[in-house]
């Protein structure tokens, strides 16, 4: 079964979320980790919506196009 774009985007925001959670707990302080993923799930989010990013195409071997179009521009 293949994956929607959308889909696919939020597998890639999820990716990006769980890197940031795991650089940010390094174990040496209790955090909570749920709260932590939410933070980070945000960032995530606004990261992608800083950047523009979209998805546009996938094709049968699983690549994905995307675009990046800030809404301030590049400069």
């Amino acid at each position: 079964m293949s994956q929607t774009l959308p889909e696919l985007r939020l597998k890639a925001s999820n990716l990006v979320r769980d890197l940031l959670t795991d650089l940010a707990n390094d174990g040496e302080v209790e955090v909570n980790l749920e709260e932590l993923r939410d933070y980070f799930g945000r960032v995530s989010d606004m990261i992608f919506e800083e950047l523009g990013l979209e998805l546009v195409s996938v094709d049968g071997s699983g690549v994905v196009q995307a675009t990046l179009t800030p809404p301030d521009g590049w400069v």
